[in-house]
């Protein structure tokens, strides 16, 4: 069972103190884009002090989706439209995203193509020394080397309700682009969803397989699991199954007490 951790920066003493028993961790675009400079350099003073760690950016995509307030757009919301392309600047700052906003293919492979790129350049910023040193010596190194790539891309993704959402369908269209962009890095898709039962998951886990994807992301909208009847933990242990007897290997984006359950 591989367990990454949601990176925060305000708890970066938890990563330093635990980091023997954790295997990767996955950076939120707001956190990357908000603190980019601690960022890289916590991530990278990480990496270097464990060679087998992974790291990977979430880009989040699905809180452009959500019906929050607009009026007055907070500094992280506008960095991350602006890491993430249009239709962000031009309308998920202005509301919620619809499906149609991506019915243009250009527009779409655009996005995408930005997206990765992103995930692709972290490795390669260029920071003051002095901010590197600081992060050399909080995790106690002698060197710090460069930093590798991220070890698997995230593509873009959207929540959906079933397979027949028009949302699944950009999700898909977004992980077949990213695919033409990855430079050999393996893509991870996220199948974000509102429920475990909602979900005809044959046909979910063979699109993954059609396409090389073997390694991806459940992220259920479920954050009160332990509330939850019986038979969403039976749907969710069935999609596990599934999934591995096909030979994919599932992991859980931000995994509750299902996850903690069924390992």
């Amino acid at each position: 069972m591989r367990y990454y951790l949601t990176y925060q920066y305000t708890v970066q003493r938890f990563f330093r103190d635990h980091r023997e028993k954790y295997d990767g961790v996955v950076i939120p675009l707001s956190i990357a884009t908000a603190f980019p400079s601690g960022t890289y350099g916590f991530i990278r003073a990480l990496c270097a002090a464990q060679a087998e760690k992974q790291y990977a950016i979430d880009p989040r995509n699905a809180l452009f989706q959500k019906k929050w307030n607009r009026a007055n757009v907070r500094e992280p919301h506008r960095k991350m439209a602006l890491a993430l392309g249009e239709p962000y600047l031009s309308a998920g700052l202005l509301r919620a995203l619809e499906p149609e906003d991506f019915a243009d293919d250009a527009v779409l492979d655009s996005h995408v193509k930005q997206t990765v790129e992103m995930q692709l350049q972290f490795s390669t910023r260029s920071e003051d020394a002095r901010k590197l040193e600081k992060y050399k010596k909080l995790l106690g190194l002698t060197t710090l080397g460069a930093l590798g790539a991220s070890q698997f891309i995230i593509p873009p993704y959207y929540q959906f309700s079933k397979i027949q959402d028009p949302w699944f369908l950009v999700t898909q269209r977004c992980v077949t682009a990213a695919l033409k962009y990855r430079k050999n890095v393996p893509v991870w898709p996220v199948a974000h969803f509102a429920d475990w039962e909602g979900i005809t998951w044959d046909k979910c886990h063979k699109w993954l397989l059609d396409i090389g994807c073997h390694d991806f992301w459940y992220y259920p909208n479920l954050f009160r699991e332990h509330e939850s009847e019986k038979s969403a933990l039976v749907s969710y242990r069935y999609a596990v199954e599934e999934a591995c007897r096909l030979g994919l290997r599932p992991n859980v984006l931000f995994g509750g007490y299902f996850a903690l359950l069924l390992s």
